[in-house]
């Protein structure tokens, strides 16, 4: 029964906070294709490669 209601409640969401090293299984599973806005916080610390799933999810970029 919570799995139901956690579905729900990811499917609801506005604002998805994940790191750029989780698993993007995660963003499909939950029909998490594309973004409006991106923003990655710490760029400085992350390795391109790193960055290039979250720059390819966006059609805006913030790096902070």
């Amino acid at each position: 029964e919570n799995e139901l209601y956690l579905k729900r409640y990811i499917k609801a969401c506005n604002v998805v906070g994940i790191s750029c090293t989780a698993d993007p299984k995660f963003l499909e599973e939950n029909e998490f294709t594309d973004f409006d806005v991106v923003i990655i916080d710490e760029v400085s610390k992350a390795t391109p490669p790193e960055l290039l799933l979250s720059l390819m999810k966006g059609r805006k970029t913030v790096l902070l």
